[in-house]
């Protein structure tokens, strides 16, 4: 096997010699690193559907939208009016206009760059006269970023609300809300969790060794370890994106592992010092034995992490990378500053006990330590009894746990519905409660958008005015065909689909219905004006809204002569202002409205289904017609990442597996130990999906998203191996001192059983803090590692590993004879 023994003791040597030098080292880093680790905010992405890659097809389509057409496919920032009764609808047109009202108040803020579109009223089950929604969308100037004015904008709402004497409910609400509102959130999770995380590590450590030094050494070295990493990852967030729960997850990881770490070291040295070894001698040991298994612990996680960084989904890539990054930091940190630290101040750490004070009849064991201290030797001493007695037993019982568990990890569907996990805020309110009222496709529209082999109209921009081509029916004869067969292939979720649509498509008698509406809201004086004027034209998409809907529902009525002379401008307003026809004409764009919630199962599988019918059918029915075909938008973007994430986590899943076996077959020298480890690792695993699933679909009616099984698999696979090779790493020393199986079995486990479960309450109970988070994803990533690491801990390293190792006997050693004969 792989002799690690020799590299570590000349490692101790090394530290020992210099152990000024490397505390110093590690402090000049953390202090060229400080600067830029406090920006790291500014490089962290809020928006999981933004991160989808640049080469996808709904990438491609969303970015031709921006480029080619005057409407952007962003929600931007909406301010959501709900109204219970007609005199609130009554009281929004004060609201916006009156004195003191929106309107006012942002012209007032932002100058003539900022406008108010108005989206109109709706109630998509009721009277929408008599309740419903408004909404309004708020459309900055190229100087101004919504984000950061989302604060700004809900001062304004409400001074409106105070000066008009508006009753009605109100949101700010739209991508730039629930970005502004996320990160908000991610920031008070973290001032929340840090304090519970280092609480109850500080805790822990002081009631284990019973110290207070020790119990505060740790967490400020992984403490000093974050710090570097967060300056990595304000580099690295300019090269990739990085979703904002990398950092907080990689904060709760690396203090859990970094913790053990520490507790590995710093346990191995005490008990070398209280069998009687000078200082320097328990370290050497300490580094020896101990570091061996922190380095296997480390590598396994970093594995882990970073077979992640493989995969072509940002989001996961970048995930791997710096949760790799941290681990190594905090692996290194444990390696060299701790025992650095040991060197100086020697059995100091233990202040105010003394290393005396451990042994039987010393101060420490005489007190409520004590009594700790012997309960847990008896108590691995049983469970070591209890493995090897009863050891067939305690196997089939943790199989016949696993198979309803990996039934119901089977059959649970995951969730691609990221709104649901959402921070519960103004934003998601107001998203929920314009779900409540419209289409799910409001906030989340999906587009077909399709490349012209010539142009389809001309636009003057300066006049206003769209002309058709000579003969554009048979372009518009075939975009109305596509949506009619776009409505008929999905009818229990496709709501209408829009596109180009002339002017005289609407026949003379809804030309009278239009004018007559505008003449009757603005005043004909008005009306002329809104014909002519850009800033007057954005307020007639909610008068013209409800005919154009009935249109699309309706047979086209075929091309004819203009009913009026302002046909090219209304044609201008609807096609090119309302974003069908694209800036030279030579890209149309249908807009399909879903009507359940956008990110749901059913949303999904219209999606799937709709991308089948453009591709499979449209692409080869009007080939002489069409260039290219793209399907786009947030729903469709997040569809290609779970698609993509899908086919490569099996991938990962292997390469992981592969991996860990290949260093574990090199570090403990065997064939089947490693497997045996990662059979009990994914076994933990199976239960924690299960459970998780049970709790939060049918108990708390949240849906597990897709996300969470990945980062669970590889974070456990990793993280839970710590503990399985400690106890390994500690049974296979003790057969080469001579003892048999399961002597060696019952010795590790008495001797590192403690620490194995202070440094799984330490790591369990750090996840476990992440459910204080206002995140429901954050949440089921809390309740999934952290009880997975316990389970782990307190269940099958105790007792299923050693049961398990005592009916394989001397085949847990069985191993390539060139690894043995490298150890003797």
């Amino acid at each position: 096997m792989f002799n690690g023994e020799k590299m570590f003791d000349k490692m101790a040597k090394t530290i020992i010699k210099h152990p000024k030098t490397i505390i110093a080292a590690w402090l000049v880093v953390l202090l060229v690193a400080a600067p830029f680790a406090l920006e790291y905010r500014d490089v962290l992405n809020y928006d999981i559907t933004s991160m989808v890659d640049s080469d996808s097809e709904s990438s491609q389509g969303l970015d031709l939208i921006e480029e080619e057409f005057a409407e952007s496919t962003s929600t931007g920032t909406i301010v959501l009016i709900e109204y219970t009764t007609s005199n609130e609808l009554a009281e929004v047109t004060n609201f916006i206009y009156g004195e003191g009202g929106l309107g006012q108040l942002v012209s007032e803020k932002y100058g003539d760059g900022t406008s108010l579109s108005l989206m109109g009223s709706y109630n998509k089950d009721g009277d929408v006269t008599q309740s419903g929604v408004y909404l309004i969308a708020v459309q900055y100037g190229s100087d101004v970023t919504g984000t950061k004015e989302v604060d700004n904008l809900r001062t304004l709402v409400d001074g409106a609300k105070e000066a008009t004497g508006a009753e009605f409910q109100t949101y700010v609400t739209g991508t730039d809300a629930i970005e502004y509102d996320t990160e908000n959130g991610a920031v008070s999770d973290v001032e929340k969790i840090d304090p519970f995380s280092i609480l109850l590590i500080i805790l822990l450590l002081g009631l284990f060794f019973y110290a207070i030094v020790t119990a505060i050494v740790p967490p400020l070295v992984v403490g000093m370890a974050y710090g570097i990493v967060m300056c990595l990852v304000f580099f690295i967030g300019g090269i990739f994106d990085i979703f904002y729960i990398t950092t907080t997850i990689v904060l709760v990881s690396m203090l859990g592992a970094g913790c053990d770490y520490s507790i590995f070291i710093i346990s191995r040295y005490r008990e070398e010092r209280k069998n009687g070894k000078d200082k320097d001698e328990a370290l050497t040991e300490a580094i020896k034995w101990a570091g061996e298994s922190v380095a296997t612990s480390g590598l396994a996680v970093i594995i882990g992490f970073g077979v992640m960084s493989l995969c072509t989904f940002s989001m996961i890539r970048s995930m791997g990378i710096v949760l790799a990054l941290g681990i190594v930091l905090a692996m290194f940190a444990a390696l060299t500053f701790i025992p650095a630290l040991l060197a100086l101040i020697g059995d100091r750490i233990f202040w105010p006990s003394k290393i005396e004070s451990y042994n039987e009849g010393g101060k420490a064991r005489n007190g409520v330590w004590g009594k700790f201290a012997n309960f847990g030797k008896k108590h691995f001493t049983k469970a070591a009894k209890v493995s090897k007695d009863h050891a067939k037993a305690i196997v089939v019982a943790a199989l016949l746990i696993s198979v309803p568990a990996i039934y119901v990890m089977a059959t649970e569907e995951d969730s691609f519905d990221m709104i649901s996990v959402m921070p519960d805020s103004d934003g998601k309110q107001g998203i929920d409660t314009m779900i409540d009222y419209t289409d799910g496709g409001m906030l989340m529209p999906t587009y077909v958008v399709a490349e012209l082999n010539s142009p389809i109209a001309t636009i003057d921009t300066a006049n206003m005015t769209l002309t058709w081509t000579a003969d554009p029916a048979a372009y518009l004869t075939i975009t109305n065909t596509m949506s009619t067969q776009i409505a008929a292939n999905d009818t229990d979720n496709v709501d209408y689909v829009l596109g180009p649509t002339p002017w005289t498509y609407y026949g003379a008698g809804l030309y009278d219905q239009v004018y007559s509406a505008l003449v009757e809201k603005y005043g004909e004086a008005n009306v002329t004006v809104a014909m002519t004027n850009q800033a007057a034209i954005q307020m007639l998409p909610e008068v013209i809204q409800p005919y154009i809907k009935a249109v699309f529902e309706a047979s086209p009525y075929g091309y004819s002569t203009p009913a009026s002379a302002v046909g090219p401008t209304i044609d201008y307003i609807v096609n090119y202002l309302g974003g069908t026809v694209s800036t030279d004409g030579t890209y149309v764009k249908l807009t399909v409205m879903l009507m359940d919630e956008p990110m749901s199962q059913l949303s999904m599988d219209s999606i799937s289904s709709l991308k089948t019918l453009v591709h499979d059918t449209f692409d080869s029915e009007y080939s002489d017609v069409f260039a290219a075909t793209w399907v786009a938008g947030a729903v469709v973007s997040l569809g290609e990442i779970s698609d993509t994430v899908g086919s490569q986590f099996d991938w990962i899943k292997l390469g992981v597996v592969i991996l860990i076996y290949i260093l574990l077959l090199f570090v403990l020298g065997s064939y089947f130990t490693p497997m045996r480890s990662l059979l009990t690792i994914l076994m933990g695993i199976t239960w924690t999906l299960a459970l998780t699933s049970i709790v939060f679909v049918d108990l708390l009616s949240i849906p597990v998203t897709w996300v969470v099984p990945i980062v669970l698999f590889v974070v456990c696979l990793g993280l839970g191996m710590d503990y399985d090779i400690l106890l390994t790493t500690r049974i296979r020393e003790g057969k080469k001192r001579g003892l048999s199986n399961d002597e060696a079995i019952e010795a590790a486990l008495v001797r590192s059983g403690s620490v194995i479960t202070l440094c799984g309450l330490i790591m369990g109970g750090t996840f476990l803090t992440l459910l204080v988070s206002s995140s429901p994803l954050l949440q089921e990533f809390g309740f999934a590692l952290g009880f997975a690491i316990l389970v782990d801990s307190l269940v099958i390293i105790p007792y299923v590993v050693p049961a398990l190792m005592h009916l394989m006997g001397d085949w847990s050693w069985k191993g390539p004879k060139f690894l043995h004969k490298n150890s003797e």
